[in-house]
C-alpha cells in the first residue's frame, strides 16, 4: 500500500491560525516603529528650519516671517516620508512657522496622516531660543526629542 504524503486540512489551519496570531501581534509594533522612524523626520526638518531662521538673522539682523523668505515654496508645506517638501496635508507633518516679530519665531510639525496616531509625540515644536516641546503624552519632551 502507497501512503499519501502531504499536509491535511487540519495542519494547515493551525499553520494559518498560528501565522494571523504572530501577525496581528507583530503589525502594531511595527506601525509604532514606522511611527517613531518618521518623527526623526518632523525633528529634522524643525531643525533645517531653524537654522535657516539663524542664518538669515545673521544676514538680516532679524528673523524671516514667512517660510518663503526662507526659500521654500510656501509657508507651509508638508515632508514625506523620504523626507521631500510636499503639498501641505499630502505628508507626514506640515511644517510651519509663526513670527510675532521679526525678533522671535516658533517652527512646528504637526502630524498628518497616519503619524497623528503617535500620541506619544504630537506636534514638535522649536523655538529661537532653542525650546523643544512636544503635544503628546509623552512624560517629557527628552522622550520625543
Amino acid at each position: 500500500m502507497n501512503k499519501n504524503k502531504g499536509f491535511t486540512l487540519i495542519e494547515i489551519l493551525i499553520v494559518v491560525a498560528i501565522l494571523g496570531i504572530l501577525a496581528a501581534v507583530a503589525y502594531p509594533s511595527y506601525q509604532d516603529n514606522v511611527r517613531k522612524s518618521n518623527r526623526a523626520l518632523g525633528k529634522a526638518i524643525l531643525l533645517t528650519v531653524a537654522t535657516k531662521e539663524e542664518q538669515f538673522f545673521v544676514n538680516n539682523n532679524q528673523y524671516a516671517t514667512t517660510m518663503v523668505q526662507l526659500g521654500y515654496a510656501a509657508n507651509t508645506f508638508g515632508i514625506s516620508q523620504q523626507g521631500d517638501p510636499v503639498a501641505a496635508g499630502a505628508g507626514i507633518y506640515d511644517v510651519s512657522f509663526s513670527a510675532s516679530s521679526t525678533a522671535a519665531f516658533t517652527a512646528q510639525a504637526v502630524p498628518k496622516n497616519d503619524q497623528v496616531n503617535d500620541t506619544k509625540c504630537m506636534t514638535l515644536t522649536l523655538t529661537n531660543t532653542g525650546v523643544k516641546t512636544e503635544s503628546g503624552t509623552a512624560s517629557s519632551a527628552a522622550d520625543c526629542w
